[in-house]
């Protein structure tokens, strides 16, 4: 493969059937992934094939799972579907899958495969057959696999959205400095925006000098979100967030919990194509984030979970208040509104950036 070979990930579903061609199943046995080695090449690669006429994905995942490893007892769970670009060729489709294998068999008589290599990590790239494709696969599955085993003692997961899940902090400081402009007050970096910004926010507004007497807070909030959402449908979304939400849509429970108002969260939800990877969305009907902890209460008794069982993940001193008042678990991210220094003054499970908490995810 060239260099210009991409690969990337789509939701499954069943009505994307037709498009595929190939099936690629990451199987596990006795806590190790299966790789094998085709009798023809001495690289290892990924069980898998092509889907042949009159068979559905499924069909020829579990047939060609026999043919290659030998399994006869497992699960088979299609987890994405995979399109590989390379450069101004046809892209082509595939399912990725995942098994838990719980017994083994020798490898069927007319198998195109040498041996089976039992694998605890991925072999280097030049080890493995189709290097520009194989081991991204590898990786976005052992890379859920860990995330999942990593968040095993929850069965809910509270998303902040605002700097959390959406990069809006370099908005935020760019509209907080066209404020100061028009008080004559200077102006302020992303960094020293996440160094300082606090909650409640007129705590902040006035540790920058604001008068309030000149511009009354309650409209400073109103310039703030007219500005806001003039950008907002520039932002995108933190590298690995995307990966992580489909990743945990299949596990757990998911919400969003944030001070953003309930139509604008909907918006962009909508904006930003998550939708189904959230079971429960709770917004606010003002913009002075005054009672994101009690429509936290509210979700909590909806979605019937215990607190022990929910974990918050967000990026602010606010988001450690709601969990403190919900008696959840706490995740912060520093990739958004404050510091990590800030950030780990308060709590001890801090996240310095995106790709720490889903390395390498797109």
């Amino acid at each position: 493969m060239t260099q210009t070979t991409r690969v990337d990930f789509h939701n499954w579903h069943p009505q994307l059937s037709s498009a595929l061609k190939y099936v690629v199943i990451m199987a596990r046995y006795q806590q190790q992934w299966l790789l094998v080695r085709h009798h023809q090449r001495q690289t290892l690669e990924i069980p898998g094939g092509k889907i042949e006429a009159g068979e559905t994905p499924i069909e020829a995942a579990r047939r060609e799972l026999y043919e290659e490893t030998g399994a006869t007892d497992f699960t088979l769970a299609p987890m994405e579907i995979y399109r590989v670009n390379s450069g101004n060729s046809e892209s082509s489709f595939g399912l990725l899958l995942t098994a838990e294998i719980r017994s083994l068999s020798s490898l069927p008589k007319g198998s195109e495969i040498a041996e089976v290599h039992p694998v605890t990590h991925r072999p280097e790239d030049c080890d493995m057959t189709w290097a520009a494709i194989q081991p991204v696969l590898f990786d976005h599955v052992t890379r859920r696999q860990q995330l999942l085993e990593q968040l095993g003692a929850y069965q809910h997961v509270i998303w902040d959205w605002n700097g959390t899940l959406v990069d809006d902090a370099p908005l935020a400081t760019d509209i907080v400095n066209r404020l100061m402009a028009s008080q004559n007050l200077g102006s302020i970096s992303l960094e020293q925006y996440r160094n300082d910004f606090c909650h409640p926010v007129i705590d902040y507004y006035q540790g920058l000098g604001f008068d309030f007497n000149r511009l009354p807070f309650d409209q400073l909030c109103q310039q703030f979100g007219q500005q806001y959402r003039a950008g907002r449908d520039q932002l995108k979304l933190h590298r690995g967030s995307r990966f992580l939400l489909r990743s945990l849509s299949r596990s757990h429970t998911q919400s969003l919990l944030s001070a953003s108002a309930q139509h604008s969260l909907e918006q962009c939800i909508s904006h930003h194509r998550l939708e189904g990877l959230f079971d429960y969305l709770y917004g606010l009907d003002n913009h002075h984030a005054a009672s994101k902890i009690d429509r936290g209460r509210e979700l909590l008794q909806v979605s019937g979970i215990a607190p022990e069982r929910t974990l918050i993940i967000g990026d602010t001193d606010h988001d450690w208040e709601v969990a403190d008042a919900l008696g959840t678990r706490l995740w912060l991210i520093a990739d958004g509104h404050q510091s990590e220094a800030k950030l780990s003054a308060l709590h001890d499970t801090v996240f310095s950036n995106w790709q720490q908490l889903s390395p390498g995810a797109a």
